[in-house]
């Protein structure tokens, strides 16, 4: 039989073995990324290149913004104060339109002739001009629309009567602080009532102007503008012409001054204690009496002078004698 071949004996093949990597060093793993010198210039040139080209930018819309309005005369709009005329129940202007043309002139001059549409300091010179004009109460509001107009409202004020020093009426608040207003005695309006002879000049500001802000001095103009308020209601308030402070300061007598040119003797202000003294309303009782008797028809009873609050007082001289004064 004839014997088996043996096969050949096979090795089985090797795993194959990976190839080691080369370790690293510890030198190199410790070593930090390299540093770059010009990348910090690099940023920075940028961040300012950016800022510089907003800040430019800025600047141009404002130009561009500015052109829109900067080639137009200001233009003002005042809420002008407004009453109804009773005889023709039209809204009147309370201000002559002289004097509103005088306002808007000097807020022509306080803006100049080109405002910038973002500059404040036009803005501001007009705010101080109108604070001290003496035409409101307070701080008027001024806004600047986008069409450019200059729209401006507040508290106007409002006179009560005039005082009368060195030949020129004044106007003034019931609180005695002037309005920028004056005029000569034969100019005055008829309607217009002034205290007379007062003892302190006009308040002015260190620079000479007259001041609007602060009331007349003393308490002899402040008197006399409450005794006509009281006298402003009554009947025979056509026939008062003002209120003589001449007697004030020495003997604290205010003297009614008629419109024939009559003196009466009030006495004491309107709320003071004065002893001796007829009480107000007595004194008004006998203004109303004279006032409505019959062939009398006038305040001053006929007579040139007499004291109200001590009827015994009177000068015996007919009041026709006298010339009425201008007015």
């Amino acid at each position: 039989m004839p014997a088996k071949k043996t096969k050949p004996y096979k090795l089985a093949p090797d795993k194959p073995v990976p190839k080691a990597r080369p370790a690293r060093s510890s030198a190199s793993a410790a070593t930090p990324p390299r540093f770059r010198p010009g990348r910090p210039l690099l940023l920075t040139a940028l961040a300012m290149g950016l800022l510089a080209g907003m800040v430019g930018g800025i600047g141009v819309l404002e130009e561009r913004a500015a052109s829109y309005r900067t080639d137009l005369t200001p233009r003002f709009d005042f809420a002008w104060p407004t009453a109804v005329d009773p005889s023709t129940g039209e809204r009147v202007h309370l201000i002559p339109e002289n004097l509103r043309a005088e306002i808007v002139g000097s807020a022509h001059a306080a803006i100049g002739p080109r405002p910038g549409a973002f500059d404040p300091a036009p803005l501001e010179r007009l705010g101080r001009m109108l604070d001290d004009s003496g035409w409101f109460e307070g701080s008027p509001t001024i806004r600047r629309g986008p069409d450019g107009v200059f729209r401006i409202a507040g508290t106007w004020r409002t006179h009560v009567a005039g005082v009368r020093f060195r030949s020129r009426d004044y106007l003034v608040t019931a609180d005695a602080r002037m309005m920028p207003v004056s005029y000569a005695p034969e100019e005055r309006q008829p309607t217009l009532r002034v205290v007379m002879n007062p003892r302190f000049d006009p308040p002015r500001t260190s620079t000479g102007k007259l001041d609007y802000r602060r009331p007349w001095e003393g308490d002899d103009v402040k008197a006399g503008l409450a005794l006509l308020a009281v006298l402003r209601n009554e009947p025979f308030w056509t026939q008062i012409v003002g209120v003589d402070l001449s007697r004030f300061d020495r003997e604290r007598i205010l003297v009614i001054v008629t419109d024939r040119g009559s003196r009466i003797e009030w006495g004491a202000p309107v709320g003071e204690f004065a002893p001796g003294q007829i009480d107000p309303e007595r004194r008004l009782q006998w203004l109303r009496s004279f006032y409505n008797a019959r062939g009398i028809g006038h305040i001053d009873q006929g007579l040139a002078s007499y004291s109200l609050w001590d009827l015994t007082r009177q000068v015996e001289v007919p009041a026709s004698s006298l010339h009425p004064p201008r007015r």
